[in-house]
């Protein structure tokens, strides 16, 4: 593929820096260890003097790399990251963000240029740490981390041994509130790393673990890492077993329904089955069927395209989490378990199957097939909708007693915000305790603590944690897209919520009816009781004020609720403009996109324009045409971007206003990208507004390596070819 890529200049012509990206399909190839002798060494460029606080006693060689690491020491010392002289994690540096767990840096193991910089809350959670370091880095790349508060809670089997895949032999022995900092590389032999640790011993926190020196890399022999893969099947490939008249049901199928039949197995010599519309797609030698978690999935027009079993008894749910999130749009999704499936099967994991749909089912059912439709949807008073029968407990579960007593139709409520950090949150919803401390697998964290009901039935459909004072993007995927108009929020601050809280999360939560969300402050405690699509001013809600303490007193409400509590307006949130094939546009054709080079058999050419100002228009040309400009597929402010085959076919194009909108979507797009594409995206205008975070994350985990610096009007391109064996990447 040839390449140009202008930005803000004068004219809109491609010239004749050129790139070009052959493409070619997998290969095989044995790659065997190199050791440290045999990698061709870097010359090392690093600044004259240390950056203040990155002082260190030795002098290294030129060959060598200074370092020096420090822990968090308890919650007021914070960590320190210094690397070839320069400091890139200290709490004074512009736009900081240390947090309680593992803060982390990664560094291109042959360059030496920084990758990423980013805090994982492993003390909730092991998921995207795990990724990282699964996925987004490669053999041979450098890791730095430093503890903060406490790093091991959330950290399973699957993290600590990743982590000894880059060198470590002290992660197993971290326990509560340790301190602990490593340098390591990918693929380095346990043991190899350097890294220390703190015990706390009998202190509320361990003192801080600190390490400096001179480092040449690669520290050790690197070997490649490969990991297990789950068995997953794609259409041609998927096998069918016997067939079975309507999959054995007795009352037969109509033309837009199938029968479905599910079996977990009877016990651990059994198998599991599926069948759909009369053949077994899932049983004892069908497509891999076996121990943990089998899905089919089956497109609108009955054929099965998808079939996977993962393993989440002895290995951790990434796999699983990445085939649901790359899941198509208007399918159907049949799972089963066998034998033992929870053992690894992550809070996250189960977070993602629950956005999706996962509801209690029974052993065979009818799966009706129909299609989308528009409806018009007018908003429901209270006295329009049929009330429902509460069933609850006769007594209230301990901790859950309140002053009043509640009508037949009137449902208990009871909920404290934590306080400080010793004190935690409590909800309690129709006489049941359903968030405490000492509730078995309880877990409550930093930020907002959420227990979210069916509006209807009242039952609970998900029960979570999210760090808001680091990032909010579950959060407002949550309210955004996995719960329904009318279904009923709990939410309890613990410690703090507000830091990672942009402006998308108050003002979906202000349609849940929140009117205190946007003067909520630092550490201050705050309660709500919501519904989705309920009027501003219409929540039960309270705040308590930090003032002039460290925390602030808990905040509470209590008392009988009747619901709705208000007019339920149905929510819609602004979609991105997203074209697939058989709606993508063609403009203007120019021969080999404008490059003076043509391009080989197995070549195409890009062209792809920033704009110079605000007043003009992105491009981008593929193969010589146009498929993004003004008036061509939305192209646009914010981020412009292109999906071509390897067969060199435009297949999507989206453009994702950053500027205005949240980067949900943006980020739901890139999740599900295919395989063996080629990623092109260019920005117009202004793109940094709104592109969170894990936005960034995202992008830096399919190829970026310069989204984390874009500000305000910067102009960002990226080609990218993703999940291919081609090593290409061009960023500007």
């Amino acid at each position: 593929m040839n390449l140009s890529i202008l930005r803000d200049q004068s004219t809109d012509q491609p010239h004749e820096n050129s790139h070009k990206v052959e493409l070619v399909h997998n290969q095989n190839h044995t790659i065997k260890p190199l050791k440290p002798d045999q990698i061709e060494p870097q010359r090392i460029q690093r600044p004259a003097a240390p950056d203040a606080g990155c002082e260190i006693d030795e002098k290294c060689s030129d060959d060598a790399i200074p370092y020096k690491v420090v822990s968090g020491d308890g919650i007021e010392k914070y960590p320190i990251i210094c690397f070839n002289n320069k400091l890139l994690l200290h709490k004074n540096l512009k736009d900081a963000k240390i947090g309680r767990g593992v803060n982390l840096v990664a560094f291109d193991g042959k360059t030496y240029d920084v990758k990423l910089t980013e805090t994982f809350d492993t003390y909730l959670e092991e998921t995207f740490f795990l990724r990282t370091l699964k996925l987004n880095l490669n053999d041979g790349d450098i890791i730095i981390l430093a503890s903060f508060d406490e790093m091991t809670y959330g950290l399973k089997e699957a993290s600590l041994s990743i982590l000894e895949k880059y060198g470590s032999q002290l992660i197993k022995i971290i326990k509560f509130r340790d301190s602990f900092v490593m340098i390591g590389q990918k693929g380095l032999a346990r043991g190899k790393a350097i890294e220390t640790h703190q015990p706390k011993s009998n202190r509320d926190f361990a003192t801080a673990a600190h390490i400096s020196g001179c480092a040449k890399f690669p520290l050790g022999q690197i070997t490649p890492l490969s990991f297990p893969s789950s068995e997953i099947n794609k259409e041609g490939k998927i096998a069918v077993g016997t067939s079975i008249k309507n999959c054995g049901l007795i009352e037969m199928c109509k033309e837009n329904e199938f029968a479905v039949h599910v079996y977990t197995g009877k016990d651990k010599d059994d198998e599991p089955k599926i069948c759909v519309d009369g053949k077994y797609v899932m049983a004892k030698g069908i497509n891999d069927a076996g121990r943990g978690i089998n899905i089919v999935v089956v497109s609108n027009g009955k054929e099965v395209i998808r079939t996977g079993h993962f393993d989440t008894w002895q290995e951790d749910s990434t796999n699983l989490e990445i085939f649901l999130e790359n899941l198509e749009d208007n399918v159907i999704l049949i799972a089963v378990t066998f034998d033992e499936a929870s053992t690894n099967l992550r809070n996250f994991t189960r977070t993602v199957l629950q956005g999706i749909g996962n509801q209690p089912h029974e052993n065979s059912h009818k799966v009706e097939l129909v299609h989308n439709q528009n409806h018009t949807i007018k908003p429901l008073k209270p006295d329009q909708i049929e009330p429902q029968r509460i069933q609850r407990p006769a007594a209230p579960d301990a901790g859950c007693e309140i002053d009043e007593k509640c009508s037949d139709d009137a449902i208990p409520y009871k909920v404290v915000s934590g306080d400080g950090i010793e004190k935690y949150p409590i909800i309690c919803f129709n006489n049941k305790l359903l968030l405490h401390k000492n509730l078995k697998d309880a877990k409550i964290g930093r930020g907002v603590n959420l227990v979210a009901f069916d509006g209807k039935t009242y039952d609970v459909k998900l029960t979570e944690t999210f760090d808001t004072y680091l990032e909010e993007t579950f959060f407002l995927r949550t309210l955004k897209l996995n719960l329904n108009d009318g279904d009923i929020i709990i939410l309890a601050s613990f410690d703090e919520m507000t830091y990672g809280l942009k402006e998308a999360s108050l003002s979906i939560l202000e349609k849940y009816g929140s009117q205190l969300i946007k003067i909520i402050k630092f550490r201050d405690s705050f309660v709500m009781i919501g519904q989705k699509g309920l009027a501003r001013g219409k929540a039960i809600e309270t705040h308590q004020p930090k003032s002039n303490r460290d925390f602030a007193t808990a905040a509470h409400i209590s008392g009988c609720a009747k619901f709705p509590l208000g007019q339920i307006t149905p929510l819609s949130f602004p979609s991105s403009e997203i074209n697939k094939e058989g709606k993508i546009a063609v403009g203007t054709s120019i021969k080999n996109c404008g490059l003076i080079e043509m391009c080989k058999e197995n070549e195409f050419a890009v062209h792809v324009y920033t704009g110079k100002d605000k007043d003009d228009e992105p491009k981008i040309c593929v193969d010589g045409k146009y498929v993004m400009a003004k008036g061509i597929n939305d192209a646009g402010r914010g981020i412009n971007i292109v999906v071509v085959s390897n067969g060199k076919e435009v297949i999507r194009t989206g453009h994702f206003d950053t500027w205005q909108e949240d980067s949900t979507n943006l980020e739901i797009f890139l999740e599900n990208l295919e395989d063996n594409v080629i990623l092109i995206a260019v920005t117009f205008d202004e793109a940094s507004t709104n592109l969170r975070n894990f936005t960034r994350t995202v992008l830096q985990g399919i190829g970026s390596q310069k989204i984390g610096s874009l500000t305000f009007r910067d102009s960002w391109a990226l080609v990218h070819h993703f999940k291919t064996s081609i090593n290409y990447n061009f960023e500007e």
